[in-house]
């Protein structure tokens, strides 16, 4: 039975790539919130005779924002090239390397639930937020915005790109496995 409704953001996850995919270890990122990820694309028409003669459509991907109670440290580390001094706190420097990486989520539905894994993502760094207490304490998030875009170390097809990949109505995949490494396409025509 295909689902009639989403809800519940859950089970986020990263992966680092590596040069020919994705690192083995897939990392939990706990404290999800919501995730937006609007797809970005361009759009070519071509005028001849009188007419639209050609189009030409270019998938760029999405950029989204994902917030969270607290970005992971191993993030920040790993992905944001955040540093440990030698008193253990986090420093951020001016000149790191973008490092590439896979993330992967869970959204609910109504008859089954629903997997990703977005391919090909960096972040960019979360901004400060404090606020003081009132009546009653707030609890604040921390968003981080990231991009994808096509993965050129995965080739599906005749030299396509993978941007992401989604569970469908008859996907028989559970959290366990859809999290246990990050899913690559096996698709053969294209």
């Amino acid at each position: 039975m295909p689902n009639k409704v989403k809800f519940n953001l859950k089970n986020v996850h990263w992966a680092l790539a590596t040069t020919g995919g994705y690192a083995g270890t897939v990392s939990e990122w706990p404290g999800a919130v919501s995730l937006t990820a609007n797809p970005q694309s361009d759009d070519y028409v071509f005028h001849a005779d009188g007419i639209e003669y050609y189009e030409y459509h270019v998938n760029k991907g999405y950029e989204g924002e994902l917030e969270c109670a607290l970005v992971p440290e191993a993030f920040r580390q790993q992905v944001l090239g955040e540093v440990k001094d030698s008193n253990n706190n986090l420093v951020e420097l001016d000149d790191v390397e973008v490092i590439k990486f896979a993330l992967g989520f869970q959204i609910d539905g109504d008859a089954k639930d629903n997997y990703y894994w977005l391919y090909n993502c960096q972040a960019s760094r979360t901004a400060i937020e404090g606020k003081t207490n009132g009546e009653s304490v707030e609890v604040l998030t921390e968003k981080l915005s990231f991009a994808n875009k096509p993965d050129p170390r995965i080739t599906v097809g005749t030299n396509k790109h993978p941007v992401k990949v989604k569970t469908a109505d008859a996907s028989t995949t559970t959290a366990g496995s859809w999290f246990s490494a990050v899913v690559l396409p096996n698709v053969t025509t294209g």
